[in-house]
């Protein structure tokens, strides 16, 4: 039996695309008054672009790239080699930068938005690199014929950058690491500060530019167990935490329990913050300042992961893949299942009437 790997980071990869788009259209209606209108005018004529981390999960290859998409013509405008397995992607304010985090290396890319090109790798400090194949080696075991019960702390299974994400002003750029939350000054293209107890998978920054969101768990404090044991583990958990992060003070403000998370979103009002709890098969919604829960909204019988948003907040976009049947109910491992082309989609949530309103088919990844 072949372990099925590929379900939540295509799932990911689709979901960057969406939350890259809203960002674009975002940035256009809020460059406004301090720039000159010319160039305003000037940005406004590029055509839109939504950039997607890709990564070949062949162990013999280990190479990634950035994806960028012209958004008027639905063709990929470049594919610059970068990194071995880009992770997770953010646009910067002006839209001339944007920003990949990488699952092996200790960097964070940066490319240019004209020249389509990677000009910079940011170091971040105290995040120790991964080799890219020795993941292959503890998951089945040397006949290669079933999974192997060889035990490893999680620390090794951390990647070491995930989720980024830039503050409105541009000033910073924040970065989900295995060192903690790490703050990229853009001014000077380096790390300066790290938030060590902020050790999270996901990262958004409220429009008010005023806090941060940040997925996190406890895994790291958990004795190792074998690769299986992880994934159960992670299906499992309910000691998760959505963290607060008030980013004038650089302090946890707030902190609520979830599960594991598969997607976090800001509401373009900063009033409500969308998180996909992937393994309950649901978008939960609580209220930005007290985290108090809101309602939240079933995707049955699929995994909700990335969260993208209209500029005026009255639709959420959730990326939603299928559910292949790795363990049943009681947690044992089962002979995985042919998902149906129904159980992959994009929900479209009417943030009003609190409900899935359609759910948009997409191909199986």
């Amino acid at each position: 039996m072949k372990p099925r790997r590929g379900h939540r980071v295509s799932a990911v990869l689709i979901c960057l695309l969406l939350t890259a788009l809203f960002i674009a259209g975002w940035v256009g209606t809020a460059l406004g008054g301090d720039i000159d209108r010319s160039e305003v005018e000037r940005r406004l004529a590029l055509p839109p672009f939504a950039y997607v981390a890709e990564a070949d999960h062949d162990t013999a290859k280990q190479s990634g790239a950035a994806a960028i998409i012209d958004s008027l013509t639905d063709s990929v405008a470049a594919r610059p080699a970068a990194g071995t397995h880009l992770n997770t992607v953010a646009v910067s304010p002006d839209g001339s930068r944007f920003y990949m985090t990488d699952y092996n290396e200790a960097v964070l890319h940066v490319f240019d938005a004209e020249t389509k090109m990677e000009i910079l790798k940011i170091a971040l400090p105290g995040v120790k690199p991964r080799d890219p194949a020795w993941l292959g080696t503890v998951i089945l075991n040397s006949e290669g014929d079933a999974y192997s019960e060889e035990t490893f702390p999680f620390e090794l299974m951390r990647p070491c950058a995930s989720g980024v994400a830039s503050t409105p002003d541009g000033a910073w750029v924040l970065v989900c690491s295995s060192a903690g939350l790490q703050v990229v000054d853009t001014a000077t293209d380096q790390v300066v500060r790290t938030l060590s107890d902020v050790l999270g998978t996901l990262v958004a920054v409220s429009f008010d530019g005023m806090r941060a969101y940040v997925a996190c768990d406890n895994l790291d404090s958990l004795a190792p167990r074998s690769y299986i044991d992880w994934i159960r583990t992670m299906m499992e958990d309910e000691e998760c935490r959505l963290v607060c992060v008030d980013l004038t003070a650089w302090q946890v403000v707030k902190e609520t329990p979830t599960a594991s998370l598969g997607g976090l979103a800001v509401k373009p009002d900063d009033t409500q913050i969308f998180i996909s709890e992937i393994y309950k098969k649901r978008v939960r919604v609580v209220d930005a300042i007290t985290f108090e829960d809101m309602w939240n909204v079933s995707t049955e019988p699929s995994f909700p992961v990335g969260i993208g948003f209209v500029p005026n907040g009255t639709k959420a976009y959730v990326v939603c893949s299928a559910d292949s049947g790795f363990f049943d109910s009681s947690g044992q491992l089962t002979t995985p299942k042919a998902p149906t082309a129904e159980d992959f989609f994009c929900a479209v949530i009417d943030t009003a009437d609190k409900e899935i309103i359609k759910r948009i088919p997409l191909e199986a990844y």
